[in-house]
């Protein structure tokens, strides 16, 4: 079990036979949501939207999208048995509105903790940052992750 916070900018349920095949029902939950993770290399920047299928039985803890949502993630053998992280259920947290806009940013810094103070349209958060910057993609190792 491994619960990560994420963005859920889309979900859309699926429910059907495929005409082709052996006649098995197909259901699920397609799911597009954006992480913390930020890629600083020559050639990316910024942060990727993800794509997941989760069963169908996640759609009920779906409250608002876009909004943030704690997710269940779950290995499982993937393409060629590799290991792959599948979401098995969603927690709702609060409403994320695209459209709020930041407005002010101010970086706080405690000995304890460090983090930023965003105040959008909509109110204010506080965004904790880790103790330590992870190594950007491709650096370092001389591998691409």
């Amino acid at each position: 079990m491994s619960i990560e916070r994420v963005i859920l900018l889309y979900a859309s349920s699926y429910d059907f036979v495929p005409t082709a095949g052996d006649g098995s029902r197909l259901k699920g939950l397609k799911l597009q949501y954006i992480t913390d993770y930020i890629e600083h290399t020559e050639n990316a920047q910024g942060t990727p939207i993800m794509m997941a299928t989760a069963p169908l039985e996640a759609k009920s803890g779906l409250a608002a999208v876009p909004g943030v949502y704690e997710v269940d993630f779950r290995m499982r053998p993937g393409k060629d048995n590799k290991p792959t992280l599948t979401p098995v259920s969603l927690a709702f947290v609060s409403p994320w509105t695209p459209g709020a806009g930041v407005v002010e940013i101010e970086e706080t810094a405690a000995p304890s903790a460090a983090g930023l103070n965003v105040r959008t349209r909509n109110g204010s958060a506080t965004i904790s940052l880790p103790a330590t910057a992870p190594e950007p993609v491709g650096a370092g190792n001389g591998t691409n992750g």
